[in-house]
């Protein structure tokens, strides 16, 4: 993939797959002009990539230029592609192409941003690259798990709340959709498999177990007044079957949809769903000597952050550094690391998490007296992430420098 050489186009442009390959690099006007006049106020010395993903954020968090979430968007494109094309690099046998990965990831945006926190000192980029692999790798369990399910198996796992979204995003009527809720319920209360292992594989359910859905459904349908009581007594089970198998359908369609689109505009136009018009408000000279030292207070935790974290590092047991390397240095899956030294994939797992739960420690403690916090469930899933991403990125340097 041919990089972006200026800071213009760095968040101004789109990749575009050619099948389903890198092509060129798709300019949006708009963004540009916007990253033009912006630029204008700007002095020499804050040009760098970083100030502007900063400079779009805080925009984007003050909601104070409406085309900052677009900036932020062009800017992740690479962070994004790189990610997913490695993650289909390690796992060749993905249900997924390199563009399916990168449209299901990118697409989660919202997700990067609402949990982005700059005080920790780490880039935009590098966060969302962490954030971008774990929708890609939880979306392709979840896939597998799913297509290995059958309809039955499917329909026990699924929520009720996963189910009304798949119902509503076939537009189905309300009354139609209390009608498969229903059926669905009594299908879970009735048919429970004998071992939970065997929930994936569940078989189709037999007619006895259909006709005590039936008479499940007539006997609640009292409390659903807008259901028709002439309907439930003409239910058979060959149309509780196809009820269900039909909820089925919906949930995989929902779930993993045929094509994704960004809906960006296409080159050379002005208009399109993925943009505004241009906000051309600033901010004070202040406010921009103020954002210098805010950038310079987050280097210095960035700092002392990898100094804590070396420190811990080093403290840990030589095997569990060694384990470390082989997962985030050398990319090699639990499974195939389990492999290397002859034993169980979930000892891997578990020493692993240990080595993990030892730096998380250390660093919470750190945190708690920097910033003077009670440590709660939010700050152990921030600074787990933090972590995470220090982990990738120290080891990742480590194989550069090999």
């Amino acid at each position: 993939m041919l990089s972006r050489e200026t800071i213009n186009e760095v968040f101004s442009t789109f990749i575009q797959f050619s099948d389903d390959n890198f092509s060129n690099w798709l300019t949006e006007p708009r963004l540009k002009r916007n990253m033009e006049f912006h630029k204008k106020k700007e002095s020499e010395n804050q040009k760098s990539e970083r100030f502007w993903s900063l400079f779009w954020y805080q925009k984007w968090r003050d909601q104070t230029d409406i085309l900052a979430k677009n900036h932020l968007l062009a800017y992740l494109q690479e962070s994004c592609y790189w990610t997913s094309q490695k993650t289909v690099s390690l796992f060749p046998n993905l249900p997924y192409k390199l563009s399916d990965c990168f449209q299901m990831a990118i697409a989660e945006i919202d997700q990067v941003l609402q949990n982005y926190n700059p005080n920790y000192g780490f880039s935009l980029s590098n966060y969302a690259s962490l954030v971008f692999k774990s929708i890609i790798n939880n979306t392709v369990r979840q896939k597998l798990e799913i297509d290995i399910c059958t309809d039955w198996g499917l329909l026990r796992k699924v929520s009720k709340k996963r189910l009304i979204a798949s119902l509503e995003n076939a537009n189905y009527a309300p009354e139609k959709i209390t009608y498969y809720c229903l059926i669905w319920t009594c299908f879970k209360n009735i048919y429970i498999p004998k071992q939970q292992k065997l929930t994936q594989k569940l078989s189709v359910p037999s007619e006895a177990i259909l006709q005590k859905i039936i008479v499940a459904y007539q006997t609640e349908l009292i409390n659903y007044p807008s259901l028709s009581q002439k309907e439930a007594h003409q239910l058979t089970p060959k149309i509780v079957k196809k009820s269900l198998q039909e909820c089925a359908n919906l949930i995989r369609q929902y779930l993993y949809p045929q094509t994704i689109s960004l809906n960006i505009t296409p080159m050379g136009q002005d208009s399109g769903e993925l943009l505004e018009l241009i906000n051309n408000q600033e901010k004070s000279p202040l406010e921009y000597l103020i954002r210098e030292e805010e950038i310079s207070l987050r280097e210095e935790k960035k700092a002392q952050i990898n100094k804590i974290l070396l420190e811990s590092l080093n403290k840990i047991n030589p095997e569990v550094q060694t384990l470390f390397k082989m997962y985030y240095q050398e990319n090699l899956t639990q499974e195939k690391i389990a492999e290397k030294l002859d034993t169980k994939q979930y000892n891997i797992s578990r020493r692993i998490a240990k080595g993990r739960e030892i730096l998380l420690r250390d660093l919470l403690i750190w945190t708690k007296n920097s910033f003077n916090l009670t440590i709660n469930t939010e700050i152990i899933k921030e600074m787990s992430v933090v972590l995470e991403e220090w982990l990738n990125i120290y080891y990742q340097n480590i194989a550069l420098s090999d």
